[in-house]
């Protein structure tokens, strides 16, 4: 696809030509910075606003005309609204970092719809932003991993890559998916591709073991399983046994690095999950309380989300405010219920919840509408539903907006639905209109 430039004049067409030098310019350093430095991460999303400020003439009829712009905005404004009224009664919520109510705020304004709108203005960057974005993520593991030569790493540790475990997980397992999708969806490869792709599975499955995160281990199969299942059933017949070959052969190394990395008489993995057996026994069996003063990962989990069920009873429309578990969970050593979804109706209540299930519905619909109109490849259809599916299961344990790195990865998820959506709704004439002849694109 071509990039559109809509100049009338030469002026206006430098003018243009700045503007998105400058965005993609912010597009490069988000990607580039965020899984490591918040301060690159926020820079690279100024240059891009700052630039669609520039570009509004551009933007805003494209905007406009999206029903999910508008959905966005009005839960945006409540957001904000509802936690004004929420710190006037209890000031301490906005002393709350993890999350803090602004988080909430720049899930659900229209900042990944802008920054998809440049996406779909010129989509020939999208694989290039995906190359540094891995690029950037593998150096952020040159910068927080601690200082000790290959040899030395100790990969039973969660913290051997140096990110904090549940984003090394979350991070890598979507990349992972993304990696799995292009191999087996994408059209003809050659061998640097193909060798490129399986290097990148391989490493990001070993960062998915080592991250010990049973949200992610449990999340992580079922996405695959669908991912399998949709490219075999979107091949012919006669290429089924040698996508099955392919698997095989991706598989087996990360067996044996598992099997490799193992430390004492089990597996991470066995002992990871055998670590909180008790717990879950009694979790099964329905003994709530008895499962919850287990404590540990899973105990303290049941013990806050009975802490919200009684919240959320006593304040269901509204919630209490942004971060309520500042001033819900006071006798625990934990300040945030674990799961996003609690967390979003503990602190917004039904309204809020509402206004995010229509988000999500308009995002989906939109993809399975580009699906069927081909205005996406299916490849990225089938690796933004695959990401979408495993991060929605992630989500139950854990909440990742109240940490920049987490928050990025979010917005660049949500930034592909935007670009998705303004694809399926422009007509095509208006989408791939050819560039001027003195236009200078970055």
């Amino acid at each position: 696809m071509k990039s559109p430039d809509h100049a009338d004049t030469g002026g206006h067409c430098q003018h243009s030509a700045f503007c998105t030098f400058t965005a993609f310019s912010g597009w490069y350093v988000f990607v580039f910075f965020s899984p490591y430095s918040v301060s690159g991460s926020y820079l690279g999303l100024a240059l891009v606003l700052a630039a669609s400020a520039c570009a509004a003439k551009h933007l805003w009829p494209d905007l406009r005309k999206e029903p999910i712009f508008w959905v966005s905005l009005l839960l945006g404004g409540y957001i904000l609204l509802r936690s004004i009224m929420a710190i006037s009664q209890f000031p301490e919520l906005d002393e709350m970092r993890n999350p803090h109510w602004r988080h909430f705020v720049i899930i659900s304004l229209p900042i990944p719809l802008v920054m998809g709108w440049w996406l779909f203005r010129y989509p020939h960057h999208i694989k290039p932003l995906l190359i540094v974005s891995v690029i950037g993520f593998l150096v952020g593991v040159i910068y927080e991993a601690p200082t000790v030569t290959l040899r030395e790493i100790d990969l039973s540790s969660r913290f051997a890559w140096g990110y904090h475990p549940n984003f090394l997980g979350l991070t890598a397992g979507a990349g992972m998916l993304a990696c799995f999708s292009y191999l087996l969806m994408g059209s003809k490869k050659n061998v640097i591709e193909i060798l490129s792709l399986t290097t990148l599975i391989i490493l990001f499955g070993l960062m998915v073991v080592t991250s010990q995160s049973r949200s992610i281990w449990l999340a992580l199969p079922i996405a695959l399983a669908v991912l399998i299942y949709s490219a075999l059933i979107n091949r012919q017949q006669s290429r089924k046994v040698i996508f099955s070959a392919t698997s095989g052969l991706l598989l087996l190394p990360i067996l044996a690095m598992i099997v490799d990395h193992m430390s004492g008489d089990q597996s991470i993995i066995i002992s990871r999950i055998l670590s909180e057996d008790h717990t879950l026994s009694l979790l099964f069996s329905g003994e709530l309380e008895a499962a919850a003063s287990q404590g540990q990962s899973i105990g303290a989990r049941i013990q806050m989300w009975m802490i919200a069920a009684e919240a959320i009873w006593e304040r269901p429309l509204t919630g209490w405010g942004g971060g309520s578990g500042e001033i819900l969970l006071t006798e625990l050593p934990y300040r945030h219920f674990h799961n996003f979804y609690i967390e979003l109706l503990t602190s917004y209540g039904v309204l809020g919840v509402g206004g995010f299930l229509t988000l999500i519905t308009l995002m989906l619909r939109a993809l399975f509408a580009a699906g069927r109109t081909g205005v996406i490849t299916p490849t990225m259809r089938l690796s933004i539903f695959c990401i979408t599916l495993f991060a929605a299961i992630v989500l139950n344990f854990e909440i990742r907006i109240g940490q920049a790195e987490g928050r990025a990865l979010l917005l660049l998820l949500l930034s592909f639905y935007a670009f998705v959506i303004f694809s399926n709704n422009t007509p095509q004439k208006a989408k791939v209109p050819e560039p001027p002849k003195r236009s200078t694109q970055p």
